[in-house]
């Protein structure tokens, strides 16, 4: 049976001669590496249709994981619309974790013994961060909030997957304090009482497979054909266990330039090494996009061919050119998500847009923004971080102590914010004492010392602010008690400064719309919910991780900014020499851009409170450009610049064919330098 041509007489599908030699590609080791909208899906389930109707492949000897449950449903909807009653059987689809959990039941209904609970699962649903809690606070003596979880949590995923212990250094992910102990201690804990968790789903279906020969020999002889969809979301566990498993006749659909799952630990280097790994092994490929327009799939390209680790695509489609990607710069922060707003408004009823962020940060403002205007829409966030925040909690204590000078909790909290020196000793004696009004012991206490009028002069401060409007509470905490000066000695760099005036600008606008400090206190409490909105399927907030398979009539991209998108992180790791986390930020751009079929618009803004924003380096590929760099970093106006001699200035232009730059100094005016003078560390610093 010739299953392109009953595709194409049947179903109206007529397959490209890409698409056609991946379908009857039916033996052997292949890696199809499948660029954005290529259709993967239907080649997959046609080359399972092709294996059973000239091969005959018996469906259950054909073994079909994907990295989800929803990519397992899709698969299935797929079959049954393109060869539903073709054939007496259908084959099945899986999700990696299910497979091994049935393995897991094989091998321990073979030894006599039974699996441990699932952490995940029934009445323990959540459970993973419960105990992780609970060990946290053995550990550290503290309690975790919510963002420390979910960062152990994925911390923790990471290590099992890459097959890392706790006691190496190298390749740990970062942010988790004593992740050393707390994986040692979690894994105790759960051993002790018969627990396990997903990524233990993984671990001991391989250790299983790798110590009983005969669980090896029969999980392997059951299956003549293995299949693997998104394959660059697989981890290195889940490559060891498919290693174990096949037997030449592997079929991988993935791309690595859509791998954006690395905090959880895929590893598409597994897809690099291919040929590698499997020297007779065959490459193919799907470069035709169908979904997005010729504008979109030339910029989404110029962007990714900046990667290093990838192959390289001759990404193409025979939609038209449509119209240009539109890049928003000359804005700012506080006007952005009205703009979108102003988009959303005028959106056909039919078309379906979508606005991605990278951050939660982004969602909480566009989605207070979009309730304020009667705008409904849907979104699937439900944990965005925003109340653990950081600079969230410092403001919202510094509040809390002009309301009430004797709040213990806030004053512990925020006491080392206050621009007046107060020594750490005076500060502990006050808190003993619980006076009505902290800063006053502190005086007292200190009045001999030269800072006792400082004290005295931010205590009138926090009177005067109690009684002032949340909006201009915020701009007194900002300005007066120098909270924005603090935040900028802080950060290292221009990254970190693009993060923290994003989310200075989100607390800005809840700010402007309360009446009150309780509303307003309130309304940041609530900050969560915001996403809980009348929902109206055809306009979606979502982070790019949760928009992954998902495609638009229209896409907005929010908050293109270093320090945001890419993350600050990322850049600070590129600046160290480590290239990996930006290549995986490029990756999650891409993945954005190439959501959209029609329309794709990219917000930037130029600057937020006063401060100049950069705009995200990978604006310069998506509209045509590159923007020059120096040692990593993208010399765009607005970067900061230290002189030795001149002090900090701001890079006013960079010319690459002169081979200069011209900074404007906040003393000494516009100097020009070559870029080989920029170059030495003893004299400048970019940041």
């Amino acid at each position: 049976m010739d299953i392109p041509r009953y595709l194409r007489q049947s179903r109206g599908i007529t397959l490209s001669d890409q698409q056609r030699a991946a379908v009857e590609a039916a033996f052997g080791d292949v890696l199809l590496l499948a660029v954005p909208g290529a259709g993967k899906t239907t080649v997959l389930t046609a080359r399972i249709a092709n294996l059973m109707a000239n091969h005959n492949a018996d469906p259950r000897r054909i073994l079909t994981l994907t990295f989800s449950r929803e990519g397992a449903r899709d698969m299935a909807r797929r079959w049954e619309r393109l060869f539903g009653g073709l054939f007496p059987c259908a084959p099945a689809f899986s999700t990696i974790h299910s497979f091994c959990l049935r393995l897991l039941e094989e091998y321990a209904a073979g030894r006599g013994s039974r699996l441990p609970e699932l952490l995940e699962g029934g009445e323990s649903r959540g459970g993973k961060e419960r105990l992780l809690g609970e060990v946290y606070r053995e550990v550290t003596g503290e309690y975790a909030s919510d963002e420390v979880l979910s960062r152990a949590a994925a911390a923790v995923g990471y290590c099992v997957n890459m097959r890392l212990t706790g006691r190496e250094e190298e390749g740990l992910p970062e942010g988790v304090p004593h992740l050393d102990r707390l994986l040692e201690r979690y894994t105790a804990r759960k051993r002790e009482r018969g627990l396990m968790d997903f990524d233990d789903m993984l671990l001991f279906a391989d250790t299983a497979l790798e110590r009983s020969a005969v669980l090896r020999e029969r999980a392997a002889g059951r299956y003549d054909y293995i299949l693997v969809d998104e394959a660059q979301d697989t981890s290195r566990l889940q490559h060891s266990i498919l290693h174990r498993l096949e037997r030449g006749n592997l079929f991988l659909v993935g791309d690595e330039d859509q791998s954006i799952y690395g905090f959880r630990g895929a590893w598409p280097q597994g897809l690099l090494r291919f040929s590698q790994d499997r020297p007779q092994g065959r490459l193919l490929k799907l470069e035709e996009n169908y979904r997005s327009t010729g504008a979109v799939v030339a910029a989404a390209g110029r962007l990714i061919a900046q990667n290093r680790q990838r192959y390289p695509k001759a990404a193409f489609t025979r939609r038209p050119q449509g119209e240009p990607v539109g890049i928003l710069r000359e804005l700012d922060h506080g006007e952005e998500y009205g703009r979108i707003a102003d988009l959303l408004e005028q959106m056909p009823p039919e078309r379906t847009c979508a606005v991605l962020y990278r951050t939660g940060y982004t969602g909480i403002g566009l989605g207070w923004t979009l309730r304020r205007r009667g705008i409904p829409f849907f979104s699937r966030e439900s944990r965005l971080g925003y109340r653990s925040d950081t600079i969230t909690r410092e403001v919202t204590n510094l509040i809390r102590l002009a309301q009430d000078p004797g709040d213990e909790e806030a004053f512990r909290r925020s006491w080392f914010l206050l621009p007046c020196r107060i020594p750490k000793a005076a500060a502990e004696r006050a808190l003993a004492v619980h006076p009505r009004d902290l800063l006053r012991e502190v005086l007292e206490e200190e009045f001999t010392q030269r800072n006792s009028g400082r004290i005295l002069w931010v205590r009138r401060v926090l009177a005067g602010m109690a009684k002032e409007p949340p909006l201009g509470q915020l701009e007194t905490i900002l300005g007066e008690l120098e909270y924005l000066r603090a935040l900028d000695r802080r950060c290292q760099n221009n990254y970190d400064r693009g993060s923290y005036l994003q989310k200075l600008s989100v607390l800005r606008d809840f700010a402007a719309a309360a009446p009150d400090t309780a509303a307003f206190l309130e309304s940041l409490r609530e900050a969560e919910r915001v996403l809980d909105s009348p929902q109206r399927r055809n306009i979606i907030l979502s982070s790019v991780h949760s928009a992954k398979g998902q495609e638009f009539d229209e896409v907005i991209i929010a908050d293109a900014i270093e320090g945001v998108f890419p993350m600050a992180d990322a850049l600070s790791f590129r600046a160290a020499g480590d290239t990996r986390p930006l290549e995986e930020e490029r990756r999650l751009f891409y993945t954005a851009m190439t959501r959209a079929r029609d329309r794709l618009t990219i917000f930037a803004p130029s600057g937020c409170l006063g401060q100049p924003l950069l705009p995200s380096r990978f604006l310069y590929s998506a509209g045509g450009g590159e923007a020059p760099e120096l040692d990593g970093v993208p010399l765009v106006p607005g970067l900061r610049v230290a002189h030795a001699f001149y002090g900090v200035g701001v890079l006013e232009r960079a010319d690459t064919v002169r081979g200069e730059v011209v900074v404007d100094f906040r003393r000494q005016g516009k100097k020009r330098f070559t870029l080989e003078e920029l170059r030495n560390p003893m004299v400048f610093r970019l940041y």
